[in-house]
């Protein structure tokens, strides 16, 4: 009996694990599955980071962009400066050393420079006391008034050059010192002959034997004098106040105003009889030439 329990029991078992171990089922036929085709690695952007910076500072600094080539601006050319042209300058100098004359006497001042214009005119060097003297001497015999003195006047000097050999020559009476200036050096432009000048109001004479000018007096009215030459015949035996200079002084326009100015007035001596004595008096009186700017000039 109890056998035949056994074998039940084990016979349950045996069912019981005979279900649960049931045949192993047929599989599905198996499924060709594609092989993943691998992904490209995305190529960095511009916004990939720097290695070189932390990443807190690299989220919040912006890469550089990749420099771009700036194209070569073409060239411009430099402006060649303007220069300005150099003022033109006109000179002429009729000076030579050897025509140069000291006078002889503290008197003979229009003898000495009728003796120094003639040797510039004729190229001659005369430098004699005789000359000088009758030079002199023919200057005093044709003044225009009679002077209680020993001297001459511009129409003297005037009648002095031409009988030497001068030229044709005039006394120029100018308003002005300018327009004295200008009438001088054009007159020397035109002839190629020095001008007398009445400096220290008339009571000495000077040579004016050069000029510097912007343009040629001769060629135009429209003309700057820069500088004159001038020739005293007191020098070397007297030089005191500028009378008189070196011959051949280079002075400027300014300068030369300190020395040609107005002739004065002239005098003469008119007598009177004090206690059975016979004086004389100075009367003075104007000239043709007071208060003018008096130069003897070559006439063209």
């Amino acid at each position: 009996m109890y056998r035949t329990k056994l074998i039940l029991v084990a016979s349950l078992l045996l069912a019981a694990c005979t279900a649960v171990s049931s045949p192993t089922p047929s599989l599905p036929s198996a499924t060709t599955v594609p092989t993943p085709s691998a992904t490209p690695a995305p190529s960095p952007s511009a916004t990939t980071e720097s290695p070189d910076l932390p990443p807190y500072l690299s989220q919040r600094i912006a890469p550089d962009p990749e420099p771009t080539a700036s194209p070569t601006p073409e060239p411009t050319a430099t402006p060649t400066p303007s220069v300005a042209p150099a003022p033109s300058v006109y000179k002429l100098n009729l000076y030579r050393k050897g025509a140069f004359v000291t006078q002889k006497t503290y008197k003979w001042c229009v003898g000495a420079t009728t003796q120094m214009m003639i040797n510039i005119i004729k190229g001659t060097n005369n430098k004699s006391y005789d000359t000088q003297k009758a030079m002199y001497d023919y200057a005093v015999a044709h003044t225009m008034y009679d002077y209680p003195y020993a001297g001459s006047d511009p129409q003297g000097s005037v009648a002095a050059l031409e009988h030497f050999g001068g030229g044709d020559y005039r006394w120029v009476n100018s308003s002005s010192f300018s327009a004295a200036v200008r009438s001088a050096v054009r007159a020397i432009a035109l002839t190629g002959r020095p001008v007398r000048l009445s400096v220290a109001h008339g009571t000495h004479a000077w040579v004016l034997n050069g000029f510097v000018t912007d343009k040629d007096p001769a060629q135009s009215k429209d003309f700057k004098v820069l500088y004159v030459y001038v020739s005293g015949p007191l020098y070397p035996m007297q030089q005191k106040n500028g009378y008189d200079m070196p011959p051949n002084t280079k002075l400027s326009v300014a300068s030369l105003k300190k020395f040609l100015t107005p002739v004065g007035q002239d005098y003469k001596l008119v007598p009177y009889t004090k206690d059975g004595k016979t004086y004389y008096k100075k009367v003075y009186y104007d000239t043709v030439w007071t208060g003018y700017y008096v130069t003897i000039q070559p006439v063209p």
